[in-house]
């Protein structure tokens, strides 16, 4: 499995915040690509069943995203 992911694993004893934030940012960016790849696949295939779920996962990793950059933002303006 491990020969499978495309995420790299954060070992280091202390992460900023900031660092957390863009980090989970770029890994959800880097699973919705992923998903989407797959969706593109299930289409071809005229698999609907996976698509459908496929759909709910892309669906979720964007919300997740969205709230995900919005904290990130009300973070960062309020530490200015």
């Amino acid at each position: 499995m491990l020969k499978l992911t495309t995420l790299t694993e954060n070992n280091d004893g202390f992460v900023s915040p900031e660092a957390m934030f863009n980090e989970l940012i770029a890994d959800n960016k880097a699973l919705i690509k992923t998903i989407r790849n797959a969706h593109a696949v299930t289409d071809a295939a005229d698999d609907i069943a996976s698509a459908g779920l496929l759909e709910g996962y892309i669906d979720e990793a964007e919300k997740r995203l969205w709230f995900l950059f919005e904290t990130n933002q009300n973070r960062e303006d309020s530490a200015s």
